[in-house]
């Protein structure tokens, strides 16, 4: 299974639209917001969200000092309780079986760690394309 680690600031605005974004991700079963220090409401927000989504675990913690993104990313990693770890900004959409893609590449590849990218396509378009 998944851990989801966001590391976020002041983005509740942002976060009311993607967060469910995340909970609804196949294979997630823990989701760790970091709040860096911020002071909005994020954490009521979240809460209510993760109210729809009993089956997965909500950690919220909040850096009581601004250590950035990148330190907030490993306050959520020591608080992880999965093998596997999606790291997810705190202003983007995830696209139904996102988790899921990534964890299947990083098994069918070896690999320590995979990273995805949103392509846009024209109306009508293909992948292939």
């Amino acid at each position: 299974m998944i851990s989801m680690i966001i590391p976020t600031r002041n983005r509740v605005k942002t976060l009311q639209q993607v967060a469910p974004s995340f909970f609804a991700q196949e294979l997630v079963t823990e989701i760790i917001f970091v709040e860096d220090c911020g002071d909005d409401e994020s954490r009521d927000v979240l809460s209510l969200i993760a109210q729809d989504f009993p089956s997965v675990r909500f950690i919220y913690h909040r850096n009581e000092q601004r250590v950035g993104a990148s330190a907030a990313r490993n306050v959520g990693v020591s608080l992880a309780n999965n093998d596997y770890i999606l790291f997810c900004d705190d202003d983007e959409y995830m696209e139904p079986g996102y988790a899921r893609t990534c964890l299947e590449k990083l098994k069918q590849y070896g690999a320590g760690a995979v990273s995805g990218r949103r392509v846009y396509m024209n109306v009508g378009e293909t992948p292939q394309e």
